[in-house]
């Protein structure tokens, strides 16, 4: 073999390392893309929970950023349906004292209510769930079982719609 051959392979050979090394390059970059990607969403995001002390129920968001269209869904009992009212904000840190109507079942019109905040009075466990939005419109929601005798609530689950 003469030198112009040996350079011939030894240039093909950097070639190849060189492509292999390109390829671990931008798998490399597309995983760190995925990472902060996901970085700012979680910054973004606010994360909506209840808390409760005696005879109070709370609605707190805990995220980064504002919470926007919030709102609790109903649930019925043997006697009511229970109706929260809506909030359209919540801001990072804030809390907020949840309200909410008991409309009797025997009133078909639904027009005898009582506006309260008592929680305790429901008198048996209760899981509802927040359904609220992040400043890009993405939809979140966050489940919990509320226990009001006890003055405990467990958290569920939370994620994306």
């Amino acid at each position: 073999m003469n030198c112009e051959q040996w350079l011939s392979i030894i240039q093909t050979v950097a070639l190849v390392i060189t492509l292999v090394v390109l390829i671990i390059y931008t798998i490399q970059t597309g995983g760190l893309k995925k990472s902060t990607v996901k970085q700012t969403e979680l910054q973004l995001r606010p994360f909506v929970i209840f808390c409760c002390s005696y005879e109070d129920l709370m609605l707190k968001n805990i995220g980064h950023s504002p919470a926007l269209n919030i709102s609790i869904d109903d649930f019925e009992s043997d006697d009511f349906t229970y109706k929260f009212d809506k909030r359209g904000s919540l801001e990072s840190n804030q809390d907020v004292k949840i309200r909410f109507i008991k409309v009797g079942h025997n009133d078909p019109e639904g027009t005898s209510y009582e506006l309260t905040d008592n929680f305790r009075e429901i008198g048996r466990e209760v899981y509802l769930t927040i359904r609220y939005w992040n400043i890009e419109n993405k939809k979140y929601f966050s489940k919990v079982r509320i226990l009001p005798w006890e003055d405990r609530v467990e958290f569920l689950e939370t994620d994306k719609e």
